[in-house]
């Protein structure tokens, strides 16, 4: 069976990806991806089973080369990772697509009630033009089947290797793109209130994205690494006092459960997809989370290596692709 994965996005996006091959091997992958500044996707797409296809501009232009990569190769089912790249069910009508949000865009706080109201119409729509969902959390699930009460949904669970950490040092990490999504200033704001009560840790953002952000973190002494491979990132994070997320709106990060596979306590902005997990401190206002900092530095806080396995996972992405 030959599956296009087709996503403007990069992240955690390509974990889910990697997995999904991974568990997959009978079938092959192409993944057309848009490339990102200089560093390549093909270094993180490893799988046997995965050709990588690389696309630069526009989403538009990403999406009118997708609608004809089919016809150049026997491609049975189109995967669509991202509500951006969900837009291409417009142009697909030939084609039989399975769709990971990765977050709607109607959760997106910086629009109007009215916006959002129109996107979450117009992913109403389209649902119709979808065979299946592979969402990220329960939230949504919850929402797929609340539009269509039988679409096939498969929950995605990231498996990761267990990692070891070290001693932890005064090392706070955030990982992402930087963009309003992310909420960059509000890193600044704790890196600021901390310092004022004078606690000074030292702060790092790993990865890259719009030049005024990356600007501000740097002006305010949070050094920023750009895009990092894989294995880059666990060296950042192994002797991390914590890792910490503050977005305004998200699916479920992957990141999340990175940390949790090397005991790295995580610490959150409570948003609508938060989730009970071991290891995740979320937080409201800001002077909650300056406390759980305080409290992970006083007790150099470690958690048991937390790996998510899931037997059975390669007949759920066989039933989500092949329909049985």
């Amino acid at each position: 069976m030959n599956i296009l994965h087709f996503t403007e996005s990069g992240g955690g996006v390509i974990s889910v990806i990697n997995q999904i091959a991974e568990e997959t091997p009978d079938f092959q992958h192409y993944v057309f991806i848009r490339r990102r500044g200089q560093f390549s996707i093909l270094e993180e797409l490893k799988s046997k089973n995965i050709e990588v296809i690389e696309w630069q501009g526009k989403l538009l232009s990403g999406i009118l080369k997708l609608r004809n990569f089919p016809k150049r190769q026997r491609i049975d089912l189109i995967h669509l990772h991202s509500s951006k790249a969900g837009l291409a069910r417009l142009f697909l009508s030939k084609n039989k697509v399975v769709y990971s949000p990765h977050c709607f865009a109607f959760d997106r706080s910086d629009l109007d009630r009215l916006t959002r109201s129109l996107i979450r119409l117009i992913e109403y729509c389209l649902s119709f033009k979808t065979s299946a969902f592979l969402t990220v959390s329960q939230r949504e699930t919850l929402l797929v089947h609340g539009w269509r009460k039988n679409i096939k949904t498969i929950r995605f669970y990231h498996k990761f290797n267990q990692w070891s950490s070290k001693t932890p040092i005064d090392n706070v990490v955030s990982i992402g793109r930087l963009c309003a999504q992310k909420n960059p200033m509000e890193l600044i704001a704790i890196k600021q209130a901390l310092d004022s009560s004078g606690i000074i840790l030292n702060y790092m953002w790993v990865g890259d994205g719009e030049r005024r952000f990356k600007v501000s973190l740097i002006q305010n002494g949070i050094s920023v690494t750009g895009w990092l491979p894989r294995g880059e990132v666990i060296e950042v994070m192994r002797n991390a006092l914590c890792l910490i997320h503050v977005a305004k709106w998200e699916g479920f990060p992957v990141v999340f459960g990175e940390a949790q596979a090397g005991g790295i306590p995580v610490i959150a902005r409570k948003r609508n997809y938060s989730e009970d997990q071991i290891g995740i401190h979320y937080f409201s206002e800001i002077t909650e989370a300056l406390d759980i900092i305080k409290m992970f530095r006083s007790k150099k806080l470690r958690y048991s290596p937390l790996v998510r396995t899931n037997p059975g996972i390669s007949r759920f992405y066989n039933e989500l692709y092949t329909g049985k």
